[in-house]
């Protein structure tokens, strides 16, 4: 991992996500209550080289202790997942860091996770009745 992109999501972290109850892992954020989880992951991109500013994507993924895990990795525990524009309809489905965007980018990111937070009480109850079938679902078909 890059270490700008490293030390940029050790301040999301620090910024925002710690207060909300996140704890980090590597590039992956967890919180749990109530038996709710949520998990988000910057996930970079794989064409990303050391010439080039690092892309990412930022996965999220919705789930309930109750249910266990659906695999291995750090999305197993999600029974809805998908990317943050499928919850957030105006957020980008990647972002690119450089130098000269970090501070504005950093903000965006920290107003679209809010906004996510916000949004995903709607979500809960269709998650749940997905997860008593004992199935997944990408994030965007939850709703419909």
């Amino acid at each position: 991992m890059n270490e700008q992109f490293s030390r940029f999501l050790r301040c999301l972290h620090f910024d925002f996500l710690k207060e909300q109850g996140f704890k980090k892992q590597k590039g992956n954020f967890r919180f749990e209550q109530e038996g709710k989880i949520v998990l988000i992951q910057f996930q970079s991109s794989s064409w990303n080289t050391s010439k080039t500013p690092p892309t990412f994507y930022i996965n999220v993924g919705l789930g309930f202790t109750e249910f266990g895990r659906f695999g291995k990795g750090f999305m197993s525990e999600a029974i809805a997942f998908g990317r943050i524009n499928n919850i957030v309809l105006d957020a980008p489905p990647e972002f690119s860091l450089t130098l000269e965007n970090y501070s504005e980018l950093k903000q965006k990111i920290l107003k679209l996770l809010s906004k996510m937070l916000e949004t995903i009480d709607c979500y809960w109850k269709p998650v749940y009745k997905i997860g008593k079938k004992g199935n997944t679902q990408f994030i965007s078909m939850v709703m419909e």
